[in-house]
């Protein structure tokens, strides 16, 4: 039986799929070989792979799809996850079973984009982009993005992030509400 850990901090159901007409994105697959495994969710829409850690891989676990509730399980403090043919979650005296998912997993490796392949790079804090939705009236922004060549040696993007009403809910002021968020260098 192998044993998984998964960072705590990873709260992987939060992107999990819960509709029930794609039954196998409703959780999150494990793969890897050796010490390189990695836990794989998503909704349909957006996808998060994290590095886990596999111990004692005797059953061949890559690709065994975990139902959520599992994952939130495993992710109580205490509680130790086990994979062969269900997911065993043991916390204390209490051990809970959880059947695997049958399904076909999306093809993450064709997704994800190769690591440092000469992209620009915006990091921006998720909080934030949530607090300018609210102010403009809104469930979802759109970042429009210019990038422009910095002046002096650090050649860095100058622009500052146009925020605009994003979705089915956009805002009652649109197209006037906008926001921006200013550049800032990053070392």
């Amino acid at each position: 039986m192998a044993i998984v850990t998964i960072n705590p901090k990873c709260k992987l159901n939060k992107v999990a799929s819960k509709e029930t007409t794609r039954y196998a994105i409703a959780g999150t697959r494990i793969s890897g070989a050796d010490d390189c495994w990695y836990a794989d969710t998503t909704d349909g829409r957006c996808a998060v792979r994290v590095p886990v850690q596999v111990v004692n891989d005797s059953h061949n676990i890559t690709g065994s799809i975990l139902p959520t509730q599992a994952i939130i399980d495993a992710l109580k403090k205490g509680a130790t996850l086990s994979v062969n043919d269900k997911a065993v979650v043991t916390r204390g005296s209490q051990t809970v079973s959880h059947d695997l998912l049958v399904g076909t997993f999306p093809n993450a490796d064709e997704v994800y984009p190769k690591a440092d392949s000469g992209r620009h790079q915006v990091a921006i804090n998720p909080q934030l982009l949530a607090n300018m939705a609210n102010a403009m009236g809104c469930e979802a922004v759109l970042l429009q993005i210019d990038f422009v060549a910095g002046k002096g040696p650090d050649n860095h993007c100058s622009a500052a992030i146009r925020v605009v009403p994003h979705g089915p809910a956009k805002s009652i002021s649109e197209p006037l509400a906008c926001g921006v968020i200013m550049p800032i260098k990053i070392n």
